[in-house]
């Protein structure tokens, strides 16, 4: 399975992420990869990978961060069964890397077996 998808950056439309901003077409512009410096992304990954692995995860997952403006990453959320809608950030995550929608499917379920 992939080790790592391109982080993504949600700039929502409304000062917070809400239902609105999350559900509805236009509300969110979806940045992947993201656009923040190669050390906050690397320890992004490094504090991702230590939270996945702490927690006994396996297969694949999606860990949510919240970056500060110094710059400085909070994990928030171990999401073990993340959405696979036309609004999930996942799909949205592998299609950056060129994995399209039936890949990635395949892809977990081989993972999983």
């Amino acid at each position: 399975m992939i080790k790592y998808l391109p982080l993504l950056e949600i700039k929502p439309k409304h000062e917070l992420y809400d239902y609105e901003c999350k559900y509805t077409d236009g509300m969110s512009e979806y940045i992947v990869p993201a656009n923040i410096d190669v050390e906050i992304e690397a320890e992004v990954k490094k504090q991702a990978k230590l939270a996945f692995e702490s927690l006994g995860c396996k297969d694949y997952g999606r860990i949510d961060f919240r970056v500060t403006d110094q710059g400085v990453p909070y994990c928030f959320e171990v999401n073990t069964l993340p959405g696979m809608t036309s609004h999930s950030l996942v799909p949205k995550m592998a299609k950056a890397s060129g994995i399209e929608f039936e890949e990635l499917v395949d892809l977990i379920i081989e993972s999983s077996l």
